[in-house]
């Protein structure tokens, strides 16, 4: 197996890390001023647009963005396959152009995008489709060991779009359609310049598009043909959920439920890095067949990941009700349920995200595909009753946002969790012990927030509350994980910190 040159896992991973952290500004700004400049219903129209666009290009994908990241983590030589990939991308966009077009002219497009204007709809079609090719473009540079190149012009992108952002927003410029200009000016300089440089090296190597034609079709027919039905029932579950919050709830509901679910976002700042690494390093150790080491990658990386991702999780989910205030206003006071309740919904995604690269890792798709189909019926027929209004035909609960973000969480942590004990029958490692160290994560937090929260209650100043919070915090956690570092998953935590300030120290005195 010729796998390609690379930097250190450490190095990509701290690199990375840094990154994201570095990225939490123009993050904050995006996930702040928008809704803010917006306002409920006007942002609940921009997200239905931006998710409803994105379901409908993930539809056309077919699984294929997932194959090709396997193989090119795989494989050194891949030019052929690259350059075919790349005209697939292509008609795809030029497929949802012709199905917007479509839709406008037999006049069904107002049933497909309720109350929203053509125009709008067109622009997030093209904004979709470029945010997730450069998007692609990263996975392609972590599945090459080019990490570090990758992020750091995804952070000077994301920088580019935070200074658009916050030039508009003074000047009070800020509407749908310069909102889809913001969230694509990220894009275009990711895009430009990284097919600038893996254009030669990776796309024009003496191959033709015909070459290997035959061979790449068939690697792609064998790894997706048992994606196409879940991606078909994917792309129905994502796009009704969000078509019945937005038909039954309306626009608001929609932007409270937005809100929620990109802020929750946040807490995967630690996992986010860790991915596509996983992802790739899982990929070599099966094609070596060794499960040991498998099984030793992924409870890695999922106990580090939840312990992680739950510390930001729990920090945001006490502070909700400042946060919302602070960060899009009163106006969006309403969001606070559905806003604490996926604040937690990043502690399912994770193990779900890890546990599914490994069933693409040993190419088990079908078995991906048959679990997932069935979570995925269950979900969208649970959106239907939950949010339907009693007088139907077949009526429903006529419940709002609130509800729809609690089925998504509790359906995220079902689903990713059935995985994983299926995933242990085949690696042989304790599914029960992994749940043993879950909860004694959650009681972790939830102790520790509590105990901050008597302490602080007579603090009225919500920045300064805020702030003693989070130092409080982040200081009882450092020093409970440097006296019991299994909570991370990482035993020797001790000597990596005793290491850490060990070079700072040696560092400062050169």
């Amino acid at each position: 197996m010729n796998v390609p040159a690379t930097d250190s896992i450490k190095k990509r991973y701290i690199f990375s890390l840094v990154v994201n952290i570095l990225l939490c500004v123009p993050r904050f700004l995006t996930a702040s001023l928008i809704p803010r400049a917006l306002g409920p219903a006007a942002y609940g129209d921009y997200q239905f647009l931006i998710n409803n666009l994105t379901s409908i290009k993930n539809f056309l994908d077919f699984g294929t963005s997932t194959a090709f990241f396997t193989y090119n983590a795989k494989t050194e030589e891949s030019s052929s396959l690259n350059i075919q990939y790349l005209l697939w991308w292509f008609f795809q966009l030029a497929l949802i152009a012709s199905g917007v077009f479509f839709a406008y002219s037999l006049g069904v497009y107002t049933h497909i995008w309720p109350g929203q204007d053509i125009e709008n709809i067109s622009l997030a079609a093209i904004s979709v489709w470029l945010f997730l090719f450069a998007q692609q473009l990263v996975q392609f540079g972590d599945s090459k060991g080019l990490t570090i190149l990758c992020q750091k012009t995804n952070l000077f992108a994301n920088y580019s779009a935070a200074g658009l952002l916050a030039l508009l927003y003074w000047r009070g410029s800020i509407n749908i359609k310069t909102a889809m200009l913001i969230y694509i000016t990220g894009p275009v300089i990711l895009i430009i310049f990284l097919l600038l440089k893996f254009y030669k090296k990776y796309f024009i190597t003496g191959s033709s598009i015909s070459t290997d034609l035959a061979k790449n079709y068939a690697y792609f027919k064998n790894f997706c043909a048992p994606l196409v039905t879940v991606t078909i029932v994917g792309f129905l579950a994502d796009f009704l959920d969000r078509w019945m919050l937005q038909k039954f709830a309306g626009s608001a509901a929609q932007g409270y439920y937005s809100l929620s679910y990109n802020w929750a976002a946040i807490a995967l700042i630690f996992f986010n890095p860790m991915l596509n690494i996983f992802w790739r390093e899982a990929s070599i150790e099966v094609a070596n067949k060794n499960n040991k080491k498998v099984s030793e990658i992924f409870l890695r990386f999922t106990k580090t990941a939840f312990f992680l991702t739950s510390f930001i999780s729990f920090f945001l989910a006490f502070n909700a009700q400042n946060l919302i205030s602070l960060i899009a206003g009163k106006t969006f006071i309403a969001a606070k349920f559905s806003f604490i309740t996926m604040l937690f919904y990043p502690m399912a995604q994770v193990n779900g995200q890890l546990v599914g690269c490994l069933f693409f890792a040993y190419e088990d798709v079908k078995k991906y595909r048959n679990y997932s189909i069935v979570f995925m019926l269950i979900g969208t027929i649970a959106t239907y009753f939950l949010m339907a209004p009693r007088n139907l035909f077949i009526p429903g609960f006529g419940t709002d946002h609130s509800t729809f973000a609690l089925k998504t969480l509790l359906a995220g942590f079902i689903g990713s969790d059935i995985l994983i004990y299926k995933m242990s029958e085949k690696l042989k490692f304790d599914y029960l012990s992994l749940i043993k160290h879950r909860l004694q994560i959650i009681f972790f937090f939830v102790l520790i927030c509590y105990t901050i929260q008597f302490v602080l209650n007579g603090v009225q100043n919500v920045i300064l509350l805020t702030l003693i919070w989070l130092i409080l915090y982040s200081t009882i956690v450092f020093f409970s994980i440097y006296n019991w570092p299994e909570l991370t998953g990482v035993s020797n935590l001790k000597f990596y910190i005793a290491n850490f300030f060990n070079n700072s120290k040696n560092s400062s005195n050169k």
